[in-house]
Order: structure tokens, then sequence, then C-alpha cells
């Protein structure tokens, strides 16, 4: 839809929205671009889900009000399948300016938050010492705004015969790909600054030739400080670990657009080749942003 005032169009569409986001805010309109004192309109944010997975508890904020009223219509929307439209709606009401002899721009703009999940997985190889075979070892990770790439410290892992079981750590980097950041906001919709940037859970799904080590001190990582290990940090299952990062202090944060984070495993002695598929799943709040609009308020005669 566009609305033509004065010669001027601001639909703001967005046509290069890539495949490595979850919501994208496709345009931000609004019926009048030129009001008087009190006079209303419809401002509507259209936005897509173009990533792979489900987004879930969306909401909208404007930014750039100031004095201009904003009542919501509709801000909120619990989810948003995969290539699903929706728009969120508000009705403006130009405030009324007093000493001012000429119009005054209000620029507004538009900020969407939503739940969202990344599934990555990665094949393992597992090779005897001394072996010169190299397994095919490809992985893959969901279409999102975060990408999750997995592999182990040494590839392959060799195991030892002197060994039952041979140490190797899990590699796991997390990247922010996508046109945002990850953001949480409460109830009221104040983003909660210090979330800023942390995946709220990470699942792990191994083999049941792979075991976790569990032990509150990490040994076996290049990067001590960057080694999840600690047992009381964690749901540990069978074949599972869960990491919930919001009720411990160990968060996981992103340091610029990545982090990388590694896992303490053991892997059983073998004497032929073989590869184990590995699962990765994160789940995270995102905040995406409209391109602006600018709205300009006519001073009282």
């Amino acid at each position: 839809m566009i609305f033509l005032t004065l010669g001027c169009i601001q639909t703001n569409n967005k046509t290069d929205a890539r495949s490595n986001e979850g919501i994208v805010a496709i345009s931000l309109y609004s019926s009048l671009y030129n009001l008087m004192p009190e006079e209303t309109t419809n401002l509507d944010m259209t936005f897509k889900n173009i990533g792979n997975k489900k987004a879930q508890d969306i909401s909208a904020v404007l930014s750039g009000l100031s004095s201009i009223n904003a009542k919501e219509e509709m801000t909120s929307l619990s989810k948003l399948d995969k290539d699903e439209t929706d728009v969120f709606s508000w009705v403006l009401t130009a405030p009324t300016l007093h000493s001012f002899s000429a119009e005054i721009p209000f620029t507004i703009s538009g900020a969407i938050y939503f739940k969202y999940s990344t599934d990555a997985w990665a094949d393992l190889g597992v090779v005897p010492s001394g072996s010169s075979y190299i397994p095919v070892m490809p992985s893959g990770s969901t279409d999102g705004p975060i990408m999750i790439n997995i592999s182990s410290s040494n590839s392959p892992i060799r195991t030892y015969k002197q060994q039952e079981k041979t140490p190797f750590n899990l590699k796991i980097i997390i990247t922010n790909i996508g046109s945002g950041g990850l953001a949480y906001i409460d109830s009221n919709k104040n983003e909660i600054s210090e979330k800023s940037n942390m995946i709220e859970n990470l699942e792990i799904v191994f083999p049941d030739k792979f075991s976790y080590v569990c032990s509150e001190n990490c040994q076996t990582s290049d990067e001590p400080e960057n080694c999840y290990s600690n047992c009381g940090t964690t749901g540990a299952f069978d074949n599972r670990i869960v990491f919930d990062f919001n009720n411990h202090q160990n968060e996981l944060r992103l340091i610029g657009n990545s982090k990388t984070i590694y896992l303490p495993f053991l892997v059983d002695e073998t004497q032929e080749p073989y590869t184990e598929r590995i699962f990765v799943f994160a789940n995270y709040s995102y905040k995406v942003s409209s391109n602006p609009v600018t709205l300009y308020i006519q001073p009282i005669d």
C-alpha cells in the first residue's frame, strides 16, 4: 500500500531482506504525513517471518514520538509461522504546538521484539590413532538471525589403544548474522539492559559413544574462561545437556557479534573410523528495527 501526500512517498519498503533473518519489518507507513494540531493518523508496520522457525511472543515499540500521542491498536502477537506476514498498528494524535512559526518534523521508528530459536547439527569423525582416513563431516544450521557452527577441537577425533576414553572439546561458535541484536523486554515493554546480547538457553544432544565431562574446573579447554563444564549450572540427562542462562551466574553473552564456547567430552576408543551426529538448539529473544518515517506537525495559526 502506498500513500501520497504533497507528492511524497514514504512507504520505506525493505526489498533487500536476507534469508539469515527471522522477522523483518517490511514497512512503516502513515495514512497522513502532514498533520494539523490534534489531527489523527493511522500508523501501520508490516512485518514478515522469513526464517525457518516459528517466531513467538512478538511485540512492537515506537520511538521518536515525543509529544505525539500513540494509541496502540494491535502491537502484540503470540506467534508467526514461517513465511507469514502481519501488521501492527497505532493511532497517532498530533500535539498542539505553541510558539512555532513553521512545521515541526517528528521522525518515528519502530522496533519488533520476538522469541526465536536456531537448530544446528554436525557429524564428528572419530578414527583410531595412526589412521590416515578422513571421514566426511558435514554440518548445518537453520536459517535465522543466529547461526551456530559445531566442530571438535581435533578433527577428526583420534582415539588411542592405551586410553579407554579419549578427551576432546566440542567447539560451538554462536554468531549474530542478522540485522538486529539479542534483546529482551519486560511486561511493560521496557528493554532489559542486563540481558542484552544473551542467549536464553542452550541444549546439546549427543550420541551414546560420547560422554560429557562434569567437573567444577575445566582443564581441557583451549580457552578456560569459555569452558562450560560445571554440572551444578546445567540440567544433565542421559544424552542431553541443558544450560538455562536465566537461572544461574554462568551466562552466555555474545561479545561483538559472536561467542565461542567449549564443552569437554570423552569418546570411547575405536578400532574403526566412524562419524556421529551431534545437535545444538538455542533459544533467544531478538530485536529488529524498521526504517523511520517523518511526520510534519503544523503550528497553530
